[in-house]
C-alpha cells in the first residue's frame, strides 16, 4: 500500500485461524503486509481495530491514518525476522536509560527528577528484579550486568507484537523504564511524557514555553498514544 493509491477492496472483515490468531481479510482474501506478509493479530481485538482502519479508507488510501496498522506491520515485517536486534535496541535504552541520569543542581529539577523517577525505577524493582544504577551529573553509568540480563530475560518472551510496541515506545521516550511502564500498564501514554519531559518542562519554567518543543511533544503524545492502544488490544482477552 502506497500513498495516493486508490481504495482495492469493497469489504473489510476478520476471521479466526486454527492457529488461534486473527486474519485480517480484504474481499475475503488474506490482507497482507509491505513486506507480503499475511496480516494476522494475535487477539480479535487488535484484529477489528485494524480492520476498522481499513475500511474507514475511502478513495485515496490514507497510510498516515492507518496507525495501528503501520505498527502491525512492524511487528510481521521486522520484529518476526529481526527479534534479535530489536531485543538489543531495548537493552541498550535500559543500559543508559534516561531514567538513570540525574542533574547534581539545581536544588528544583534534583526534586522534581527525583519524585517523577524515583518510583518507576522501583516498580521495576518489584515487577522485573532489577535495580538500575543512578549516576549524577554528566558522568557515565555503568549498569550491572546480571540486571541487565534479568531484565532480558524477561524481555525474551515478549511475542513480536508486544515487543514492537515497546520497542517503538523506547525510541519516542529515550527509556526502556518508560516503555515497559507503558506496556505493563504501570503509566499511561500522558504520564510517560511528562516522566520523559521532566527536564525540558523545568527549563520552560524557568525560561518560558518554546512553541516548537510544545508541539514536538504533541505530536510524540499522539504517536505513544497509539502505540498504548496497540499494546493494550494485542494483549486484549
Amino acid at each position: 500500500m502506497t500513498k495516493g493509491a486508490g481504495r482495492f477492496y469493497k469489504s473489510v472483515d476478520v476471521i479466526e485461524l486454527d492457529s488461534g490468531k486473527w486474519q485480517v481479510r480484504l474481499d475475503a482474501r488474506p490482507a497482507k503486509t509491505p513486506a507480503g506478509n499475511l496480516l494476522e493479530m494475535p487477539t480479535q481485538a487488535l484484529a477489528e481495530a485494524v480492520a476498522g482502519e481499513w475500511g474507514a479508507q475511502t478513495g485515496e488510501m490514507r497510510p498516515e491514518s492507518m496507525p495501528l496498522t503501520r505498527v502491525a506491520n512492524t511487528a510481521l515485517d521486522r520484529i518476526a525476522v529481526q527479534r534479535e536486534t530489536a531485543i538489543a535496541e531495548l537493552m541498550r535504552f535500559a543500559a543508559t536509560d534516561l531514567l538513570c541520569f540525574r542533574a547534581y543542581e539545581p536544588e528544583r529539577l534534583v526534586e522534581l527528577e527525583a519524585a517523577a523517577w524515583d518510583p518507576l525505577l522501583e516498580w521495576l524493582g518489584e515487577q522485573y528484579g532489577v535495580g538500575l544504577r543512578i549516576s549524577t551529573g554528566i558522568a557515565a553509568v555503568r549498569q550491572d550486568p546480571d540486571d541487565l540480563g534479568t531484565l532480558e530475560s524477561f524481555v525474551l518472551r515478549f511475542d513480536d507484537f508486544a515487543m514492537a510496541g515497546v520497542v517503538a515506545a523506547a525510541q519516542l521516550l529515550g527509556s526502556a523504564v518508560l516503555a515497559l511502564g507503558l506496556f505493563e500498564g504501570r503509566i499511561t501514554a500522558d504520564q510517560a511524557i511528562e516522566a520523559a519531559e521532566v527536564d525540558s518542562a523545568y527549563q520552560q519554567q524557568v525560561w518560558g514555553q518554546d512553541p516548537l518543543l510544545s508541539s514536538s511533544n504533541h505530536k510524540r503524545l499522539q504517536e505513544l498514544s497509539v502505540i498504548a492502544q496497540f499494546l493494550g488490544l494485542a494483549r486484549a482477552v
